[in-house]
């Protein structure tokens, strides 16, 4: 007997179909924990826009964990 298995991603925020190759794995770190979402196009973009002024604001932290590289603009003024 022949079998095929088919893998089929379905979109996590709202339970619809996603077409082959157009899916969007989505990592998000928030208070110390990881969380990943796979997504259509539509609620890609979404989740994009809804994060990017935050985004915009926040300090990119290395994946090596090293800390802050940047100092407070109080620190620098403070001397």
């Amino acid at each position: 007997m022949a079998e095929i298995f088919i893998r089929q991603l379905i979109d996590d925020f709202d339970g619809k179909r996603i077409d082959a190759g157009l899916g969007h794995e989505v990592t998000i770190s928030y208070q110390v924990d990881d969380y990943r979402i796979d997504l259509r196009p539509t609620n890609a973009d979404k989740i994009e826009a809804e994060f990017a002024a935050y985004i915009k604001v926040a300090e990119k932290v290395s994946s090596a964990g090293n800390g802050r590289a940047k100092t407070s603009t109080a620190a620098n003024t403070i001397r």
